[in-house]
C-alpha cells in the first residue's frame, strides 16, 4: 500500500507539474495593463466634445493574443469591451495592437459625465493560457489646449475661431516680419511641435524668429488623449 501511494503522488506531482510549468517557467511574462487610468472630458470644441483616456498598450502580449470576457464583442479585427459605468465602454484595434486599450464615452458628452467611476474587466488568451486583466477609471475634465500662444509677445489665444475640422485659426499681418511664437500645451494634452506650411511647398519645422512670407500657415500641433486626435492651432500670415 505505501509504494501504491507513492506511486500515485508522484504520478499526480508530475501531471500538476507539468500543467503549471508554462506559467511559471523562467521568461514567462504575465500580460498586463495600468491598474488605474483616467478618462478626460473634452467639451472645449463646439463640434468634437468627447471623452477619452490615453491608450493603454497590453505589456507581454503574444502575437496569438485574443480578448474574451462577459459582453466582450469582435468585429473586423476590433474589440468592444463592456465596463461597470454603461456610460462608457473600450476598444482594442487589432491592427494598432501597439496602442492597447482605450475606454470612451458612449453616448453624448458633457461636463455632467465628470466625476464618473467604473472599473473594465477582460481576459487575454494566450500560449493556451487565460490572464485575467482590470484597470480602474475616473473621469477628469480636460482643461482645453492650449494655456496661451503668444506672437511676438503679445498672447492671441482669445482671437482664434474654430473651423468645421475642429481646428483654431486667426489672420495676422506678420509678412516678410520676424515671427517668434511661445506657447504652453496644457496637461493632459500633448505638445506635437509647430511647423510652417508655405503657401507653395513642404511644410518644415518652425524656428524662433524665423522670417514669415504671405500665404504662410504657422500650425501649433496639439494631441488630446485618444486615438492621435491632432488639433491645429493655426496662424495665416497675411
Amino acid at each position: 500500500m505505501k509504494k501504491l501511494n507513492v506511486c500515485a503522488l508522484t504520478v499526480a506531482s508530475m501531471i500538476t507539474m507539468s500543467t503549471m510549468t508554462p506559467l511559471f517557467a523562467k521568461g514567462v511574462k504575465t500580460p498586463s495593463i495600468p491598474k488605474k487610468t483616467v478618462v478626460w472630458v473634452d467639451t472645449t470644441s463646439s463640434k468634437f466634445k468627447d471623452a477619452m483616456s490615453f491608450e493603454m498598450p497590453i505589456k507581454n502580449k503574444a502575437k496569438d493574443m485574443k480578448i474574451t470576457g462577459a459582453g466582450v464583442k469582435v468585429k473586423d479585427g476590433t474589440y468592444t469591451i463592456p465596463t461597470s459605468n454603461k456610460k462608457f465602454e473600450a476598444s482594442y484595434v487589432s491592427y494598432m495592437a501597439e496602442a492597447g486599450v482605450g475606454i470612451y464615452a458612449k453616448g453624448k458628452v458633457s461636463d455632467a459625465l465628470i466625476g464618473q467611476k467604473g472599473t473594465l474587466k477582460f481576459n487575454v488568451v494566450q500560449n493556451h493560457h487565460t490572464y485575467h486583466l482590470s484597470t480602474s477609471f475616473v473621469t477628469k475634465k480636460n482643461p482645453g489646449r492650449l494655456k496661451y500662444v503668444k506672437v511676438n509677445g503679445v498672447n492671441i489665444l482669445s482671437k482664434f475661431k474654430e473651423d468645421q475640422g475642429g481646428d483654431f485659426n486667426v489672420s495676422l499681418k506678420l509678412a516678410n516680419k520676424k515671427v517668434k511664437v511661445d506657447y504652453k500645451v496644457q496637461y493632459p494634452n500633448k505638445d506635437h511641435g509647430v511647423f510652417i506650411m508655405p503657401e507653395n511647398g513642404d511644410e518644415v519645422s518652425f524656428k524662433k524668429n524665423t522670417v514669415v512670407k504671405k500665404g504662410d500657415i504657422i500650425s501649433i500641433a496639439v494631441l488630446a488623449p485618444g486615438w492621435e486626435r491632432d488639433t491645429g492651432y493655426n496662424i495665416k500670415v497675411k
